[in-house]
């Protein structure tokens, strides 16, 4: 890990931590770490189309996180071996993806649900990652609030040799609109040896702040990492002085997403990830929930960046963001 005594990290997202999107947050800079979408270890391992992408480890291999998922133990230990020479940070297991595709057929959160199993699978990976790498878990609060169970599951992982584990204070069934738990991360600290990251509704300083007063080694943020790519840099810069005023040109970072997209994305893949971009970027337009919901039922690329941008084009008075 490097030096920095406040970690922030880009949390994995499915369709959006590609390396475009993370490209364009590391041209503002301030993001300590890099977190990949999900890699599934059985494609991985299987060379399957496009599975290079998932792994590109640019622009900063060094501040790269790969995280795997499977419901698998062998199909992890074989992604790991694989992997093991990327030059990459470290690798993360997903215990806590939630969605129903993924913890209906035994990964993600479901592993939460075997304490057993789960410490061996990752007794297993231990071994296979190389000096100077970390090996992490990110996980929720499991089926429902149980500090007690969390705890056991947590020093489980810790006895296996985990570096650090990053918790989403959120329950198995819980949906985004519901606020996360931070004082389970108070909790669960006092618990731990190895560092404690939290992650879940961290969009400004007010929230980072409250993240940091549970006493977490480091905070990792998502969906407002995909609505605002600046969030890094204006935090650790308000950090250094609260005078910190930063401007936005928000038509130009749109272009410039739509750039890196193209460049570092296949042609397969742009449909979906622009629209996934644009479902968080356009809430900072308050008369473009229309565009926003219609660009959701096209499949056509072309069709999806010129509906966003006529919009853009139209209300030139909204493109100027300025954050105090």
């Amino acid at each position: 890990m490097n030096n920095s005594l406040k970690p922030l990290a880009l949390a994995p997202m499915a369709t959006l931590t590609h390396r475009g999107l993370r490209t364009l947050i590391d041209q503002w800079g301030g993001c300590d770490y890099f977190f990949s979408e999900m890699v599934d270890c059985k494609s991985y391992v299987g060379n399957r189309k496009f599975e290079s992408y998932y792994t590109d480890p640019a622009p900063h291999p060094d501040k790269l996180i790969l995280q795997f998922v499977s419901a698998d133990h062998e199909e992890f230990v074989k992604a790991l071996t694989k992997a093991q020479d990327l030059p990459v940070a470290g690798f993360d297991i997903n215990m806590g993806c939630s969605a129903h595709q993924i913890c209906d057929h035994g990964a993600g959160i479901a592993w939460m649900s075997g304490p057993e199993e789960a410490w061996r699978l990752l007794e297993s990976l231990r071994p296979l990652v190389r000096s100077g790498k970390t090996l992490s878990v990110k996980l929720r609060l499991g089926e429902k609030e149980d500090p007690a169970y969390l705890s056991r599951f947590c020093r489980g992982l810790e006895a296996v040799g985990v570096d650090f584990i990053t918790l989403h204070p959120r329950t198995k069934k819980d949906k985004m609109g519901r606020p996360s738990r931070w004082t389970h991360l108070t909790e669960l600290k006092a618990d731990l040896k190895i560092p404690l990251w939290g992650n879940g509704d961290i969009r400004d300083v007010k929230s980072s702040n409250r993240g940091w007063e549970t006493g977490a080694d480091g905070l990792m943020i998502g969906r407002e990492a995909v609505r605002s790519p600046w969030i890094f840099h204006f935090l650790k810069e308000k950090e250094k002085n609260q005078n910190f005023t930063l401007q936005v040109d928000l038509q130009e970072q749109a272009h410039q997403f739509h750039r890196l997209l193209e460049a570092h994305q296949p042609q397969e893949f742009w449909p979906t990830r622009a629209q996934r971009f644009w479902d968080y970027y356009f809430d900072h337009f308050p008369f473009g929930h229309k565009v926003k919901e219609n660009i959701k039922r096209m499949r056509v690329y072309e069709d999806i960046r010129q509906a966003c941008f006529a919009y853009l084009d139209t209300h030139p008075q909204e493109m100027i963001k300025v954050l105090v």
